[in-house]
């Protein structure tokens, strides 16, 4: 509670409680520092991410339409509601390949050896949430993907400290970023992949490159002061990472869904799939 409440006066929260009462101005400035905050914990909690299956409604599902490009590329919410706690994640940090590698070599060891095939519990690059994560008894996130502190296994892989982050976090602050233009689609280490045009994608990679060489530059020469023209880029930064928090809660208060949208997809993928409406 003690952190929770250090966190929300650094970041200068709003508590639900206050937020009704708060005039327009607050609200944003309260949207803004949650986002920020929340990119973050992402820029030092990656690669630690999960993908939430369509099992898991997003907020906004409920109003929204399928897309015009058919029903097989949109994640309709499931008939039966199910808690986050309830589902099987989709880990996308880098110690799934060794995991699924281990996997393969054991199951070919048994083939060789007569034996028969076990089937799993749940897929090897699956992790669920622990008891102890705010989001555990939710029925709806706002964002598909989530980062983690911490991952244990005991009955079941379990990830521990677990919040939802917005496309453009992990865009930002995530993995190598790959702009495929023909699909409209930008992926992170090629594992996360969302949908946004290509313009749009190769702005973001423009701005992501900028914060990096800002960022190296600094750990080089910390006492170096920052240029006008840096500084405007990290103003850019702040500003679109705000600008998409208070864009995604309009959109989900009239049922259109977030700016970027992910996709779920199973491993391996030698081609980057077609993005998927996942708001």
């Amino acid at each position: 509670a003690a952190l929770r409440e250090a966190l929300a006066g650094a970041a200068d929260l709003l508590p639900d409680a206050a937020a009704g009462r708060a005039d327009a101005a607050a609200s944003d400035r309260s949207a803004r520092s949650a986002a920020l905050l929340k990119a973050l914990l992402c820029a030092g909690l990656y690669p630690n991410v999960l993908l939430a299956p369509k099992e898991v409604k997003l907020l906004g599902d409920a109003k929204r339409e399928p897309p015009s490009d058919g029903p097989s590329t949109f994640f309709a919410p499931s008939s039966k509601t199910k808690t986050a706690g309830e589902v099987a994640f989709t880990r996308c940090d880098p110690d799934v390949d060794r995991c699924l590698r281990e996997k393969k070599e054991r199951t070919q060891d048994d083939r060789r050896r007569g034996g028969r095939d076990e089937k799993p519990d749940a897929p090897e690059d699956a992790a669920f949430l622990h008891p102890c994560c705010l989001d555990f008894g939710a029925t709806a996130l706002d964002h598909r993907c989530l980062v983690y502190r911490e991952i244990v296994r005991t009955a079941k892989v379990y990830v521990r400290d677990a919040t939802t982050v917005a496309p453009l976090a992990l865009i930002l602050f995530g993995g190598r970023l790959t702009v495929h233009h023909e699909r409209a689609v930008i992926s992170v280490d090629e594992k996360i992949h969302f949908r946004a045009p290509p313009k749009i994608a190769t702005l973001a990679k423009i701005l992501r490159g900028e914060l990096e060489a800002l960022l190296l530059r600094k750990i080089v020469a910390p006492h170096e002061d920052v240029s006008e023209r840096e500084v405007a880029f990290v103003d850019a930064s702040r500003a679109v990472l705000g600008a998409e928090a208070l864009g995604d809660a309009l959109r989900r208060k009239e049922g259109k869904g977030a700016a970027f949208v992910a996709k779920n997809q199973k491993r391996p993928a030698k081609k980057p799939p077609a993005a998927v409406r996942d708001p």
